[in-house]
């Protein structure tokens, strides 16, 4: 009787005190991270419910003066007792009302691109040496602020209302072999919607994504089309719809952007200076008469292909749909669906086949 009352008291003690030495140990991890600190204030482990709980989880930039790269009310992690005692990792991790800020780095010199480049193979190698895992995310009212300080001038954008949901992601082909990605936020007073399907083990990044941007207010952007256009916009909004592959370090895809309603001059620019007013009454013009009549809107298609580490998109033929459709009618505001990996990957054959018989057959 004794025995058992003591192996029930130390499974007790155990239990009571498990959540504080791995939250010693979580803290001891995120003070160590490379240019990053973090730290998690509070740690619950519950081993009956399967659940374990972190809450005022933080994570700052050194780099960057000590500033903020996430902040995390809560996060929730329910395991599976059943997957875990065969060996397999079986996760559900909700994430409620994080913060992220995302800075842009300076531009890479040609060497660090090329070491940037070997990072998702390392990867893929670091993620199959970690036990069996399937893991499933959902973000909720999330926010996302980027930050481009290099630009000149430099600006930011802001996400609000993000919620993203992760399904299947694994480091093992039996457990799953494609990862989907379905995420929604508010932006300037639109919508955002991105759909992608990601293939995690392949040795190079390979995705198929879908983005609709929907009713976007230009008036809050004006910061930008000053700074870049030296015009203000008074009036207008924006739908992006846009489709792109890439595999085999090729992409392939197009941007299909949609202005509606935009109008540059109102009473309000009677303070501009004579300058600023004959540009935007050039601006003005220019857009009313690539401006579809019956639509009020102006729309083009913007193919792209190309390897990762040349991109380009074809302006010529940005310009000619622009006048297409100025003249001619609108483009439908929906995607097309016409970009998938398939495509990707036979363009992809097809370069590497034509590289081959331009270089000849080599000789024994």
């Amino acid at each position: 009787m004794t025995w058992i009352i003591i192996i029930v008291l130390i499974i007790v003690v155990a239990v009571l005190t498990l959540p504080f030495f791995v939250k010693a140990m979580l803290n001891r991890t995120l003070r160590k991270m490379d240019g990053y600190t973090g730290r998690v204030d509070q740690l619950r482990i519950n081993l009956f419910q399967s659940k374990i709980s972190g809450h005022n989880i933080s994570i700052d930039n050194e780099l960057r003066g000590g500033k903020p790269l996430a902040q995390v009310p809560a996060i929730i992690i329910y395991f599976k007792w059943r997957r875990l005692l065969s060996g397999i990792l079986d996760l559900n991790i909700v994430v409620d009302r994080p913060k992220l800020f995302l800075v842009a780095e300076k531009t890479l010199s040609e060497a660090e691109e090329a070491t940037r480049s070997h990072e998702l193979p390392n990867l893929k190698k670091a993620l199959e040496k970690l036990m069996p895992f399937i893991i499933r995310v959902e973000v909720r009212d999330g926010r996302v602020r980027y930050l481009n300080p290099h630009s000149h001038p430099s600006f930011e954008i802001e996400a609000t209302r993000l919620n993203l949901s992760i399904c299947d992601l694994s480091n093992r082909l039996a457990l799953s072999k494609s990862s989907g990605i379905v995420s929604t936020c508010s932006l300037y007073e639109g919508t955002a919607e991105i759909k992608a399907t990601l293939l995690p083990l392949e040795p190079t990044l390979t995705l198929d994504l879908n983005l609709e941007l929907k009713s976007v207010n230009l008036v809050l952007l004006n910061d930008l089309f000053r700074a870049f256009g030296k015009v203000d916009i008074n009036r207008g909004a924006l739908d992006l719809y846009s489709e792109v592959a890439v595999a085999d370090n090729s992409f392939k895809g197009y941007m299909k952007p949609l202005l509606k309603d935009v109008n540059f001059i109102s009473t309000a620019d009677r303070s501009d200076s004579i300058v600023q007013k004959i540009w935007e009454h050039i601006v003005a013009t220019f857009y009313n008469v690539l401006e579809n009549s019956r639509n009020d809107q102006v729309a083009t298609k913007i193919p792209f292909e190309g390897r990762l580490d040349d991109p380009h998109v074809r302006v010529g033929v940005a310009i000619i749909g622009i006048l297409r459709n100025a003249f001619v009618k609108a483009m439908t505001p929906s995607l097309e669906n016409v970009i998938s990996l398939k495509s990707i990957w036979n363009m992809a054959r097809s370069k590497t086949r034509k590289k081959f018989n331009e270089e000849g057959t080599p000789r024994s």
